[in-house]
């Protein structure tokens, strides 16, 4: 089932009234790898004042940490961002360092919100889906006609092998791998042969990076 997340791990900076802020933004897949992505930060970020956070594993589990900021103004602020983007499977963590300067309640929101908002552009939006991968083996024969008809189609080709035959590896989304298999026995009047190359698994498709 395909859903929505963040593309990649992205990052964000800014300074208010002293204080210094970090955001970082990354795609998770479950409660253990998000609780690990804030362990490491804040063994990375040992003297900073606050670091809140918060992750959408689904509908079900959402969670949200202030970091020692007052309560409501850190991780809550957080976590709207991401549930009004329709994220999931994703973690959004802002780092402060305190500069001396108060920011009241309405300023640490804006601040908290506002610097997590710009680490989840800056790691851009995808639909995740279950993808498989294939080792394909073809004739050198058949090589530039499959090469011309892939152009067509959204499959990904991870690498070529040449030995006695041509071995394409190719990525596609599973509800697409029986479509992409019956073509390949076409252009090749059924002189293929194909094998499953590892586990099935999430993969960003239609990545939006400007999101």
């Amino acid at each position: 089932m395909a859903y929505i997340s963040l593309a990649k791990r992205g990052e964000s900076r800014v300074e208010i009234n002293k204080s210094k802020f970090l955001g970082v933004a990354m795609p998770v897949s479950s409660v253990e790898e998000a609780e690990f992505a804030i362990e490491m930060l804040h063994e990375e970020h040992p003297t900073a004042s606050a670091i809140a956070w918060a992750y959408i594993i689904d509908v079900n589990v959402q969670r949200f940490h202030d970091g020692g900021e007052p309560s409501g103004t850190a991780g809550m602020p957080i976590l709207s961002i991401m549930q009004k983007k329709g994220l999931t499977r994703c973690l959004c963590a802002v780092v402060r360092w305190f500069g001396g300067i108060k920011l009241g309640a309405g300023g640490l929101a804006r601040a908290f919100s506002g610097c997590g908002a710009d680490a989840i552009k800056d790691a851009g939006t995808a639909s995740w889906c279950e993808t498989v991968n294939y080792d394909i083996r073809i004739g050198y024969g058949d090589l530039g006609r499959v090469e011309y008809k892939l152009a067509d189609y959204p499959y990904e080709r991870l690498d070529t092998v040449f030995t006695d035959a041509v071995t394409l590896t190719m990525r596609a989304k599973l509800s697409e791998k029986d479509t992409m298999l019956r073509l390949f026995d076409e252009w090749t009047g059924a002189n293929m042969e194909a094998v499953q190359n590892g586990e099935i698994y999430d993969y960003p498709w239609q990545i939006d990076v400007s999101e």
